[in-house]
């Protein structure tokens, strides 16, 4: 924790979650005096814990949390995963303590999570309409990231090698949007520094359209029936399953130690991730 600038929260900022809140080194720098109490590997559940005692440890304004990803890549549901982080909000809310989550993003490792995590953001941003309603405040800002990268083409430079953490280039952004949303208390969801009011997570913006549906491109997604965007969702659902059989077949490989299938699993897999880019899914889409 601590560092420089200023997150306009009026109060000291709590950094709660998974890696991508402990491995985010410039949060310091979000608001003056933050403490960060992210752990790597953390679910919502485990966040939870963590966070009763952040909160009563350092006497937050507000916070920024993220969790799900992890929960979601172990089965469990959205809906489930959705009730453990309402949990993190009516804590906080019983502390007076705002919260404002980071989305998810579709990161090139996880595509077969990709729908999983839209239907979580979704949820998220449902909870957070609900608790800000008739109120001139937002007790919980959804910050819509997913969409945000989808607007520059979700670049492999906002990942670190692994194409599952962010790098300093994706951080930086990070910085820029979760202190615009500490700095304005009435706005329940952001996307890339811009309240959103209104519109719904994802969507037709995450392509910088607007509302134009018919003006997404064609699905280039390859080796499968999936006949362009025609039908919301579809080609992303194929290459949401493709990629995960890809996966499943590159862990057996790993498993038996099989040099030669290794290999073949391993592009395979590679060739999957590529396509689905390619394929510009964006599964909030998804029917």
């Amino acid at each position: 924790g601590g560092g420089g600038g200023g997150g306009g929260s009026g109060g000291k900022v709590l950094f709660a979650g998974d890696s991508d809140i402990e491995y985010w080194k410039s949060s310091g720098a979000v608001a003056a005096g933050s403490a960060n109490i992210g752990v790597g590997g953390a679910t919502c559940r485990a966040t939870l814990r963590r966070f009763k005692r952040g909160v009563r440890e350092h006497a937050p304004s507000a916070a920024v949390v993220v969790c799900g990803e992890n929960d979601l890549g172990y089965n469990k549901s959205p809906y489930k995963v959705i009730k453990d982080f309402r949990a993190i909000v009516e804590e906080a809310m019983a502390s007076g303590v705002r919260v404002v989550y980071m989305g998810t993003k579709q990161e090139p490792d996880t595509v077969e999570l990709w729908a999983e995590y839209a239907e979580y953001d979704n949820r998220v941003l449902a909870l957070a309409k609900e608790l800000a309603a008739g109120s001139g405040e937002a007790p919980l800002a959804f910050v819509d990231v997913s969409a945000a990268f989808n607007l520059n083409g979700n670049p492999i430079e906002y990942y670190k090698k692994d194409q599952l953490h962010l790098s300093a280039e994706g951080y930086s952004l990070w910085d820029a949007w979760a202190g615009a949303a500490l700095a304005d208390p009435a706005c329940v969801h952001w996307r890339a520094g811009e309240c959103q009011d209104g519109a719904l997570a994802g969507g037709c913006a995450a392509l910088g359209e607007a509302g134009a549906c018919a003006a997404q491109p064609a699905c280039e997604w390859k080796g499968s029936s999936c006949a362009g965007r025609g039908q919301p969702g579809t080609c992303g659902k194929q290459a949401s399953a493709a990629c995960k059989s890809a996966r499943g077949a590159l862990k057996q490989a790993k498993k038996k130690k099989k040099r030669k299938k290794l290999a073949k699993a391993s592009a395979k897999r590679t060739a999957c991730i590529d396509k689905a880019a390619a394929c510009r899914y964006d599964p909030s889409l998804a029917s």
